[in-house]
């Protein structure tokens, strides 16, 4: 858990106005008791898991994997090819080569896009809509 002092500090004077001096003793001590008893009863519902002969291990990995299936994920792996000027970055692949098309624009500026021979050109618009994200 990622709980500093300061949230602590706040946690504690919550529960201080909540329950008061005189019952946050109780408070804090019947609390410290659940969360005992949960760690017992999850630990015990572990090992008779495991006893039964059920893969636990191939579980959590299952359910890592279907974690991963969650959107946010899948959006930040996606924007995580988008470089800091906003546009993307693309892996060359075996079928590409190192020289520009002639006329190919080299920056999004549409005033630094040359037509390409034979005709006029449409700016390169980036792959993912600025405004969207």
């Amino acid at each position: 858990m990622d709980v500093g002092w300061g949230e602590l500090l706040l946690l504690a004077v919550v529960a201080l106005f909540i329950f008061g001096p005189d019952k946050l003793p109780k408070a804090a001590a019947d609390a410290g008791r659940l969360v005992r008893r949960l760690k017992e009863m999850a630990t015990k519902a572990q090992s008779e898991i495991s006893n039964h002969g059920v893969d636990v291990e191939g579980i959590k990995n299952d359910l890592r994997s279907v974690a991963d299936l969650h959107p946010k994920r899948i959006l930040g792996s996606a924007m995580s090819n988008v470089t800091d000027s906003g546009t993307p970055t693309i892996a060359p692949s075996a079928s590409t080569t190192n020289a520009p098309h002639p006329g190919a624009a080299t920056t999004t500026d549409p005033e630094s896009i040359t037509p390409a021979p034979g005709g006029p050109r449409e700016p390169v618009s980036p792959r993912l809509d600025p405004d969207a994200t």
